[in-house]
């Protein structure tokens, strides 16, 4: 049935392309991790190896670059090894997370080249429905287009915002009624929440949690998730310890799930509340979803974060914190249309 290359460089895209992958295991499925730590195997590389059910007949990874000295020969590698797959597998489908990955457009422009191609774009979140303002900029479309393309070659395509460079065919969302004006011209498919629920993507969520570490009883009591910023950009820490106390006041079970790249020692005054639970680390955020009772409130910021729970836990309460009195985003009007609620922080309190 032909060949179908997934790239994917963070967990959320990992986790979709093998959701999708296992959705069609007639297919030779393979997977490239890209824009990985020097000298590390991604650890989720290394549970879908040890996984029985893995839909994957080959797993791939390409590095980044040590340092500005390293970029151009490193990248050349990555090249050098994507035109060895790409010349041997021959695939039919190449699926991304995000167009503006120059190994995603150096290996479907030589697919397209050898025999023809599709390309599909995974959803990312939030540019697949409020466009990338920096990619209609004069520095990104003519400055940053030119340079990569003498660097890298003329296949290089600048797309006017995610998932709409002339190398996508199509764009499989979470929302699809809602993208942007730019993807409407694609061709679109929906993701169905299904994807995740099936025995086979639970038995590797459960494997996930288990190597995370989290406490599944304390989980399935939570109350309310707190999803916190990175800590460099929180602003007030007064308003986050405020709003976990009142909420542990009422009698709530409050989690906290601290930034992947943030350690609890950073947001000192909520840690000293001791929260009924903590998490800090790299999570899967959908593994987590799927532990929560039906009744837990997920608060957090103005991510992608709260658009990927709502397509995936469509009942449960969802609360974007922002502060009131300004305008809001096109980004706030979207998540409102999805059936987030948008509260400041010293409102939520009165739930």
């Amino acid at each position: 049935m032909g060949t179908r290359l997934f790239f994917a460089s963070t967990p959320l895209h990992i986790v979709l392309s093998t959701a999708v992958a296992c959705t069609g295991r007639e297919h030779n499925n393979v997977l490239i991790c890209i824009d990985q730590p020097p000298a590390s195997q991604n650890p989720y590389l290394t549970l879908l190896e040890d996984w029985t059910n893995n839909p994957f007949a080959e797993m791939h990874q390409l590095n980044r670059h040590r340092n500005i000295y390293t970029k151009l020969t490193t990248r050349q590698a990555g090249f050098s090894a994507l035109r060895r797959l790409v010349q041997r597998l021959q695939p039919t489908w190449i699926f991304t997370g995000s167009d503006r990955r120059v190994e995603f457009q150096f290996a479907v422009a030589l697919a397209k080249k050898i025999g023809g191609a599709t390309g599909v774009y995974l959803d990312e979140g939030t540019f697949s429905y409020v466009t990338r303002k920096a990619s209609r900029s004069w520095g990104d479309r003519y400055v940053d287009n030119w340079a990569k393309k003498l660097v890298y070659g003329r296949w290089w395509r600048n797309p006017p915002t995610t998932g709409a460079s002339l190398w996508i065919d199509r764009c499989c969302l979470f929302f699809p009624q809602y993208a942007n004006n730019w993807l409407q011209q694609k061709e679109l498919d929906r993701l169905k929440p299904e994807l995740f629920r099936n025995v086979t993507m639970q038995e590797l969520f459960s494997r996930i949690v288990s190597w995370q570490g989290l406490d599944k009883k304390k989980l399935g009591q939570a109350k309310y998730l707190l999803t916190m910023p990175h800590h460099s950009l929180l602003g007030e820490t007064r308003v986050y310890v405020e709003l976990v106390q009142r909420l542990q006041q009422q009698g709530a079970r409050v989690v906290v799930k601290y930034h992947p790249r943030s350690s609890a020692s950073e947001y000192p005054g909520i840690e000293a509340l001791q929260p009924w639970h903590s998490i800090t680390g790299p999570l899967m955020f959908e593994a987590l979803l799927t532990l929560l009772p039906q009744d837990t409130v997920l608060l957090g910021d103005l991510s992608s974060t709260l658009l990927v729970a709502r397509w995936l836990r469509p009942q449960m309460r969802i609360i974007a914190m922002a502060a009131g009195g300004a305008r809001e985003t096109k980004y706030q009007l979207f998540l409102r249309r999805i059936g987030v609620e948008i509260q400041s922080p010293d409102q939520i309190g009165a739930i």
